[in-house]
This record gives C-alpha cells, structure tokens and sequence, in this order.
C-alpha cells in the first residue's frame, strides 16, 4: 500500500507522471526503504553486539560494582541500564522512566 498522500503529490507535481514514470519512482523508493531498513537491523545487530561485551573501563566498573551488579554481568548493556535507571531514579524525569520501565518489559502502574 502506498504511504504518500495528495499533498505530496501536489506538491512534487506527481500527477503529471505516466504510469510507468510513477512506478519507476515507486521501484526507487522501495529500493532505499529496503536499504534503510538493513541499515537499522545492523545497527541493531551492532548495538547487541557490543552490549553483550564486558565493560573495561574503570569508572564504569566501579559504577557498577557500587551498585551490586555481579562482576559476571557487567557488559555494556547492563551499563546503559543502569545509567538509565540511576538517572531516572535522580531526575525523577518521566520519559526516562517511561524507558527504564520498557527496558524492563514492565507497564508502568
């Protein structure tokens, strides 16, 4: 299904189009939608990657060893989490929180 809409194509005068010009232009877009949609799903896999990695570096560490997270599962992502949750706890900031509760598969009640 299309997601353009009649003011886009008003605007880019895309009623004076043949039919085969506007396919044309629809096999392109659906092209470069494809190709950032791959991107997104490797930085995604990027992302995981590294989040699975342990943390090396010290003030992190020591961060985390603070808070009681056992020295077997202090990756990057347990970090992130952290911070998250640290920050949101501190800043009482409710998007962040909103987040936090995602990160952790919970509704907010």
């Amino acid at each position: 299904m299309a997601r353009g809409n009649l003011k886009n194509i008003e605007r880019h005068n895309l009623k004076n189009l043949t039919a085969e010009q506007r396919r044309e232009m629809a096999i392109k877009a659906g092209r470069a939608s494809a190709e950032s949609r791959k991107k997104k799903k490797n930085i995604k896999e990027l992302f995981r990657t590294i989040g699975d990695l342990p943390v090396t570096e010290p003030k992190i560490l020591i961060q985390l060893e603070k808070l009681g997270i056992p020295k077997d599962e202090q990756t990057w992502e347990m970090a992130v989490a952290a911070s998250a949750l640290v920050k949101a706890i501190k800043t009482d900031n409710p998007k962040l929180l909103e987040f936090v509760l995602e990160l952790l598969d919970r509704e907010e009640n």
